[in-house]
């Protein structure tokens, strides 16, 4: 019940009834503890906050019908999901799941993390997947910048142990995409009648 987006008027009713009770009691000098224990649903409505659905990435990404679903990291001061339906990518904040901006693939003129044109690294010459430090480094910063053909910059901003990974997966997956659109499509096969 607490995944559900419901739950803030549940966590609304919960705290109403609590301080109308403890108000209630309070007018009939019930005295502290009967008035205390009349308030504690409030307790409850303020510490149990939503719980995140954990298919909740799977829902938004069907939702809006899309085949990649990207961390995206800070953007402009909000946290962003970055989705891919055929040519587009869409930038989604994590709040309100709706789509923000929506931008052609091929405008995509350069991809750079850290500063630095991404360079596509097979899976065979990966290296192992990141894995927790005994001392992890939590102040780590990493950045995508994404080029646009008009000169405009989007940059993702990741912080924390995965920083690097994070914005390398990000990039990896719009040059993916992006290299698959600047490919020839093959042209069918014209029949010969003979």
């Amino acid at each position: 019940m607490r995944r559900r987006p419901s739950w803030r008027y549940w966590r609304i009713g919960l705290a109403l009834i609590g301080l109308a009770a403890a108000a209630w009691t309070w007018n009939q000098t019930a005295g502290p503890l009967w008035t205390a224990l009349a308030a504690a649903p409030v307790l409850p409505a303020l510490i149990l906050g939503r719980l995140r659905d954990p298919d909740a990435e799977r829902i938004l990404q069907r939702r809006h019908r899309a085949e990649y679903l990207l961390n995206g990291g800070d953007h402009e001061g909000e946290a962003y999901y970055l989705l891919i339906r055929a040519q587009h990518l869409m930038l989604v904040p994590r709040e309100d799941e709706e789509v923000r901006r929506a931008l052609e693939i091929p405008r995509i003129a350069r991809i750079l993390v850290d500063g630095e044109p991404y360079v596509p690294v097979y899976v065979s010459e990966a290296k192992d997947p990141p894995v927790q430090a005994e001392a992890p480094l939590v102040d780590s910063v990493s950045q995508m910048e994404l080029q646009l053909d008009d000169g405009q910059t989007l940059v993702f901003r990741y912080q924390d142990a995965f920083a690097k990974h994070l914005a390398e997966t990000a990039a990896h997956g719009v040059y993916s995409v992006r290299e698959g659109l600047r490919r020839p499509q093959p042209a069918e096969f014209a029949r010969v009648s003979g």
